[in-house]
């Protein structure tokens, strides 16, 4: 009898987009298991996967060598999980790993609005100036895309993270059969599931903790992540699902010019990976 075949979903979107948020859904499901950034274990270059919703006591990554930097890394959690269905942040390196008889790997590119996505990292401070943000964006959105259609992952699935907002279910039953994997009621609740997750975005990961009725301040201590903490734990502290949660301070954050500039900038690498050019 051969070995079962596993599923990888490479959750491809630039910075701030809401990665997180839908890689924790997805990987709520019965047969799911969301990894998070596991392209931290590889730059960082530590030897080991840092669980961040747990502070202590992580009952997955102990049991996976990390050092092996190979396809054996997505199959050993397949099997100290055992699930068939594995979630990640995908990076270039981890899809040459994937190129293996016993993983089909597929791809899941989500957009968001540009101008939010400006306005978070000017908040942050990430790249500097207006233009220099602008540049890395742009720059950033090309680089994806070719790695996308350079990998030959097929299918690969467009996401809106504004629609996946407005109609979470449908567009994650949507994105589910594109994929060919199964939907589960349970995602839409994915804070009731243990996640054990690398990485990851900060206000998003203390809202599933704070809605799991337990302490998140290792999480504020682990995120050296930029930006107002003040408002991320005034904001992501409460118990509400983040389906409901709109951030339009962009809309007040940008100038006029800016959001033109943006939308003349930007907009158009949103419409070209819609007709996968």
């Amino acid at each position: 009898m051969s070995a079962p075949v596993i599923t990888i979903i490479n959750v491809m979107s630039l910075p701030f987009s809401g990665g997180t948020w839908l890689n924790l859904m997805l990987g709520a499901g019965e047969d799911a298991f969301s990894i998070g950034e596991y392209r931290d274990v590889i730059y960082k270059g530590q030897g080991y996967a840092e669980c961040v919703t747990h502070d202590t006591g992580c009952e997955v990554w102990p049991k996976v060598d990390v050092n092996d930097e190979s396809a054996d890394v997505f199959l050993q959690l397949a099997e100290v999980t055992g699930k068939k269905v594995l979630v990640v942040n995908g990076s270039r390196k981890t899809f040459e790993w994937q190129r293996h008889q016993r993983i089909r790997p597929v791809v899941l590119y989500l957009q968001r609005d540009m101008r939010a996505l400006v306005a978070s990292a000017l908040r942050k401070n990430v790249h500097g100036g207006f233009m220099k943000t602008l540049r890395s964006y742009a720059h950033e959105e090309v680089r994806m895309r070719k790695i996308i259609k350079r990998s030959g992952f097929e299918p690969v699935s467009v996401l809106s993270y504004e629609k996946l907002k407005a109609d979470t279910a449908g567009e994650l039953q949507r994105v589910s059969q594109e994929l060919g994997v199964a939907f589960d009621e349970g995602q839409l609740s994915y804070w009731e599931k243990d996640h054990c997750y690398i990485g990851g975005n900060r206000g998003t990961l203390l809202n599933m903790l704070v809605q799991q009725d337990k302490q998140g301040e290792h999480i504020l201590k682990k995120h050296q992540q930029s930006g107002d903490i003040k408002w991320d734990f005034s904001t992501y502290s409460k118990k509400q699902d983040l389906a409901c949660l709109t951030d339009e301070r962009w809309r007040k954050e940008l100038s006029q010019w800016q959001k033109f500039v943006i939308d003349m900038t930007l907009l158009p690498f949103s419409q070209l990976m819609r007709l996968g050019i």
